[in-house]
């Protein structure tokens, strides 16, 4: 029997796509505006889309970790570290991420790491790389982890049929 986590990472997931399919949308309707409160608004809520989106990533990778039962990273860069520990094999785990997801998330964690700390700086023109990396997630992240799960908890074979039921068994 599969290991009843998945649900929560899949949870996970599907509200990182959410959040990072908003946000590139979001940035496509950016425009300027005269009113202040209007820029502000929209700049505001895109940059806390792409935070929602990369925090959702982030919470999916932890529960995977749990259930393998390896801690998640910690200290000051365990954000970048968590990212880079998933992207590798170890011991008998394979990667869950491969390289150009695993640039990807680096990208959206950098960009979050800005909307978190560096938001008076943000710059709609500077925010391209994370925007793509975001647009890039929302397929690849799916498929990623269904990927993984297939490679580490892969689902019970269906049963065998009996002889004399109409169906071929393989004895």
């Amino acid at each position: 029997m599969s290991d009843a986590r998945w649900t929560e990472v899949d949870d996970d997931v599907r509200s990182a796509v959410h959040h990072f399919s908003m946000a590139v949308t979001l940035h496509e309707r950016l425009v300027p505006h005269e009113d202040e409160v209007d820029q502000y608004r929209e700049g505001m809520a895109f940059m806390h889309a792409m935070e929602s989106g990369h925090t959702s990533f982030e919470n999916a990778m932890t529960r995977i970790l749990s259930m393998l039962q390896e801690e998640k990273p910690s200290g000051e860069s365990w954000h970048k570290d968590l990212v880079d520990r998933v992207s590798r094999a170890i011991e008998d785990r394979p990667a869950v991420l491969d390289p150009e997801t695993s640039r990807a998330a680096q990208e959206t964690r950098a960009f979050r790491n800005l909307a978190t700390r560096g938001y008076d700086t943000f710059s709609n023109e500077k925010c391209e790389p994370a925007v793509a990396a975001a647009r890039f997630l929302v397929g690849a992240l799916p498929a990623a982890v269904a990927n993984f799960r297939r490679l580490v908890d892969p689902a019970p074979s269906a049963p065998k049929s009996k002889k004399g039921d109409g169906t071929s068994s393989s004895v």
